[in-house]
Parts: structure tokens; sequence; C-alpha cells
């Protein structure tokens, strides 16, 4: 079983996620972001089950999807490391996984 670590942009990114879907409904925005939590909760046990980042290209950068969402992990050793979490209308860029 994996570890499952949430960088500071993955956090900052679900905060900032919560506050734009909470300006609309605060039920909608707790709903989306347990989705995006428990998607990553099979990682654990299943840190390949995510594809392969298309912009990557690279076989330790993988990707869950949750509604409009992508959620961005790094294979590292015996931990997933969760990057970001990217709303999928945003152009993904190399430099979005640096800042990481």
């Amino acid at each position: 079983m994996a570890d499952l670590i949430w960088s500071r942009r993955s956090a900052d990114d679900l905060s900032a996620i919560y506050s734009h879907v909470s300006e609309e409904s605060d039920r909608a925005a707790s709903n989306l972001i347990d989705s995006i939590t428990m998607a990553t909760v099979r990682l654990s046990d299943f840190p390949l089950s995510g594809r392969v980042v298309p912009e990557f290209n690279r076989q330790d950068i993988r990707e869950v999807i949750v509604g409009n969402y992508r959620v961005v992990y790094q294979l590292l050793g015996e931990s997933v490391g969760i990057a970001l979490v990217h709303h999928g209308a945003r152009l993904l860029r190399r430099s979005d996984l640096r800042q990481a």
C-alpha cells in the first residue's frame, strides 16, 4: 500500500476549487471535493490505475479524471505524490508540474 502525499499546490488547488464552486452552492462544492479526494484513495492500492498524462508522456506522471478536473500525481517509489488538481479546460504545461 502506497502512502498518499498531497503537495501544498494540490491542497491549495482544492481550496480554490471549493471557494469557486461554493459561490454557487456549498453542497456542490463539498460534494466535488469529496469526489476528488475519494478518487485518490484507490491510488494507495492501485497507483498505476490512472492514465499517463499525455502532455508529459512519462510512466511516473499519471492522472485520474473527476468531473471537469484532472488530478495529476507522480509515482514516488513507495508513495504517490498528488501534484495538482487542474481544470480540464485549462492548458496543462510542464511548468505547472514544476510548481507543485
